[in-house]
């Protein structure tokens, strides 16, 4: 469908809000709804998520075709609804139970309701313009407008839903047909293209203005001049299909994507489906098992240092005696044999030399009194201490023989 302005939306677009002397809110109008001389601080604005939603793709369009001109609306929509209906002529035969069918067509119309609501007098106004637009696409092209003999077209429309009601193919030019991927990839283009209403006509339109609704209610702009804030429209829409649908001899229908441009050839199999659960499980199972060693981590070194806090260290934090003795043994434990201390015994004890360096591993500290070892360190300091407590033993079991 054509570029044109109303496309595009906003609330401000024939007036706007300004700041009052007495720090009231007022509307303001200009000719030219440009904004005129209402300017500086006085001016305010507003957000309206609706308008970037719309903005988006996110409306309805009717497409006048005998002139080409359209109307778009904001996609508040409350019912969309379908209806293929299947028409079969049949013929009763003498003795047989059944009549005998034969199929005629199948025709698709579409119940298509949805409000305009207005945020401002001005989207108030402007949603007054775009229905009284719509409305005139109901009539036909005349070659003179004053004589009803003279009609030339027919007013036939292009109505567009976003992806719901759009042309899949035209001629054999696809424009929807999009897979899985395209339709989630924002970086991809979009399902439908910018001229792909469905063609067909409109058998009814009724707007509900809503002017006895207390919770609608209207802008009283001026003398005898009122805007309505809900506009409540719905449309019945009869589809032109403008392809030949129907199977073929090899069993191909002839627009796979119809009616919604949904390209479903790219769905995974069985197979591929297991594998990707197999990984995901494997991966979770890795996330968990981190999880796990991270806590079984934290309760291993709050324990060996509750342990080391009881039984090797003063009040101040310092080495008592007894914890001074572990670390003397500890370390001859793990020196070369070459380097034994005379009258400093070690740990022959494997499970004891693990237990006392791991308690005592845990609680070095830095010069700014920071815990410096992990639970990787504290565990590899008590195997180092076992190591080398089973080595001290063979020594000393060995110098006896």
């Amino acid at each position: 469908m054509s570029e044109d302005n109303s496309k595009y939306f906003n609330t401000q677009k024939f007036g706007g809000l300004i700041r009052t002397e007495g720090r009231g809110v007022a509307n303001y109008f200009t000719p030219n709804g440009e904004g005129g001389l209402i300017q500086g601080p006085n001016r305010l604005y507003f957000a309206d998520g609706s308008d970037a939603l719309a903005n988006d793709g996110l409306n309805i369009s009717f497409q006048h075709v005998p002139s080409g001109k359209d109307v778009y609306f904001k996609a508040f929509i409350t019912a969309f609804n379908e209806s293929y209906n299947s028409d079969w002529s049949e013929e009763s035969v003498f003795g047989r139970v059944d009549p005998i069918y034969m199929f005629k067509q199948t025709t698709r119309k579409i119940t298509l309701s949805f409000v305009a609501p207005a945020a401002s007098v001005s989207e108030g106004f402007e949603n007054l313009g775009r229905t009284q637009k719509l409305l005139s696409f109901l009539y036909p092209n005349y070659t003179d407008v004053q004589n009803a003999l003279s009609i030339s077209q027919s007013p036939l429309i292009r109505l567009r839903v976003m992806n719901l009601a759009s042309t899949t193919k035209l001629g054999h030019e696809a424009f929807g047909g999009r897979s899985f991927g395209d339709a989630n990839d924002e970086n991809s283009l979009p399902m439908t293209t910018d001229n792909d209403g469905l063609l067909g006509i409109i058998s009814n339109v009724s707007v509900n203005h809503n002017l006895d609704n207390p919770d609608a209610g209207v802008f009283h702009t001026m003398s005898s001049t009122i805007i309505p804030k809900l506009l409540e429209i719905t449309v019945e829409f009869a589809v032109i299909h403008e392809t030949h649908l129907g199977w073929d001899s090899e069993d191909n229908f002839s627009d796979d994507t119809f009616p919604y441009g949904v390209d479903t050839s790219g769905a995974r199999t069985s197979a591929q489906m297991q594998s990707a659960m197999v990984l995901d499980q494997t991966v979770a199972k890795k996330e968990a098992q981190g999880i796990f060693q991270e806590l079984e981590d934290e309760r291993f070194i709050q324990a060996q240092r509750d342990i080391a806090k009881a039984m090797f260290l003063n009040a101040d934090g310092s080495l008592n005696p007894y914890g001074k003795r572990m670390q003397r043994r500890l370390d001859e434990t793990t020196r070369d044999p070459g380097d034994r201390r005379l009258f400093t015994p070690g740990i022959k004890n494997a499970a004891k030399a693990r237990y006392m360096a791991n308690a005592l591993s845990s609680i070095e500290t830095n010069s700014q009194g920071d815990y410096v070892n992990n639970a990787a360190d504290v565990r590899e300091s008590g195997r180092e201490a076992a190591s080398g407590a089973e080595s001290l033993r063979q020594e000393r079991w060995s110098w006896i023989k």
